[in-house]
């Protein structure tokens, strides 16, 4: 079934008016940041306004039919009219209080050993669906006609013979995965220069109507000094120089390994972007990125850390084996009930995605999960990140939800096709 599009973008407009109140001060390093900024007058925007950005932050990155959207998320106008901005406030500092303490813990890498039980359990799972098809299905099973229902360009199925690290196993059972050094120092270190720079470029661009918003940003949710800035491909050799590193390392090649066995070769680029948190930047509400839907993954994302994630930088909070429509159904039911102090997140076990330089979490995008407050005194927090969606979902549905730039959406490119363009490119760059 199709999944509808969304949201609108925010008008250029917005972001001009936001932009007027940074001084701005080109990033040498991963300690620089914006350091003045204005707040928004949220009671000097219209009615239509508001409601517009709070829908569009509530949102984020989510594909759904608008009016389910709506209905789900920001509650009736009233409901909005009333609430705003400090709803979303007061739900967040709450949703941290409720957090911390006993059930908190940083994320880590699942050692080997967990690795492979994981992937033993996964596999014991996969026998027993075949063993019920085959039961359902009479002697059907092993037809040519079955067997091309199931192929990668509608893949269902996990495959664990290419899942070597493990890592994929990890993700399916838990929801996230820790996995370090998936590049090297160097190359972090280059393309965070880049990103820096690259978002002062892609602000003055758009202030001055050289580029369009949504060509260089998407929706993010809590937008006070957080940036969702969209990152080219080809034109950036420090992108591609990462993703070379993460999809042709020459040792173990774990996390590619992960989202294909998950997702399968023909997984389509859904998101390439870029997460910047400034201090400053305010705690998110815990949200998915995805719906509930019970299936295999309907995408994986990467967040790699382009410098060490210290606590107080506002590491992104994992709440494990949370993809489950029990706690989406709390998370629905807490937009009604900001103030309640009792249900799953009272007492859920959460992580600190507290990553060093080249550290990445994989994880499934109906996992709960959000950004926190960056209480640093002047340490920008930057996350290279890519996505990549089940293509049993499809690339129809790849709309302006999705953080990638829109002539990269209109190419539509699967995660076999990225793989080639960036062995090409790094043969090309071998014989400069």
């Amino acid at each position: 079934m199709m999944i509808e599009a969304a949201l609108p973008r925010r008008p250029i407009a917005f972001l001009v008016g936001i932009c007027a109140g940074f001084a701005f001060h080109p990033p040498t390093t991963a300690d620089a940041f914006l350091p003045s900024t204005r707040n928004i007058d949220w009671n000097s925007l219209s009615r239509l306004s508001r409601r517009s950005i709070f829908n569009r932050s509530m949102q984020c990155r989510q594909i759904r039919p608008l009016s389910e959207l709506y209905s789900a998320t920001a509650g009736s106008d009233t409901d909005v009219e009333r609430n705003g901005q400090q709803n979303l406030m007061s739900r967040s500092s709450l949703e941290e209080e409720l957090l911390k303490g006993e059930h908190q813990g940083f994320l880590e890498m699942a050692t080997e050993e967990e690795r492979k039980l994981a992937t033993k359990r996964i596999k014991q799972q996969i026998k027993e669906r075949k063993k019920t098809k085959r039961q359902e299905g009479g002697g059907g099973f092993g037809s040519s006609k079955n067997k091309k229902s199931t192929s990668t360009a509608a893949h269902i199925e996990f495959i664990p013979r290419i899942d070597k690290g493990g890592f994929g196993a990890i993700v399916l059972e838990e929801g996230v995965a820790r996995i370090n050094g998936c590049m090297s120092t160097a190359t972090s270190q280059n393309l965070l220069a880049f990103i820096n720079q690259q978002l002062l470029d892609s602000i003055e661009e758009v202030s001055q109507g050289k580029a369009e918003d949504h060509s260089r940003f998407a929706d993010v949710l809590g937008k006070k000094m957080r940036w969702d800035m969209l990152l080219p491909l080809e034109e950036s050799s420090e992108v591609m120089q990462a993703l070379y590193e993460i999809f042709h390392a020459e040792e173990g090649n774990d996390l590619a390994g992960a989202i294909e066995a998950v997702l399968g070769k023909d997984a389509i680029l859904y998101e390439l972007s870029a997460l910047i948190s400034d201090p400053g930047s305010e705690r998110q509400v815990l949200h998915p990125d995805f719906p509930f839907q019970d299936t295999l993954p309907p995408a994986l994302t990467t967040f790699v850390a382009l410098q060490d994630i210290h606590p107080n930088m506002g590491p992104t909070t994992f709440l494990p084996k949370s993809s489950t429509a029990e706690h989406h159904q709390e998370l629905k039911d807490r937009l009604w009930d900001s103030h309640s102090r009792q249900g799953l997140f009272a007492t859920a076990p959460n992580k600190l995605s507290t990553l060093n330089i080249t550290d990445c979490s994989l994880y499934n995008p109906m996992t709960l999960h959000c950004g926190g407050t960056n209480r640093s005194k002047n340490k920008r927090r930057v996350l290279f990140y890519f996505s990549f969606m089940n293509p049993a979902i499809g690339a129809e549905t790849m709309t302006d939800g999705a953080s990638l730039r829109p002539e990269l959406k209109e190419r539509s490119l699967t995660l076999q096709n990225i793989k080639k363009i960036l062995k090409d490119w790094n043969k090309r760059e071998s014989l400069l």
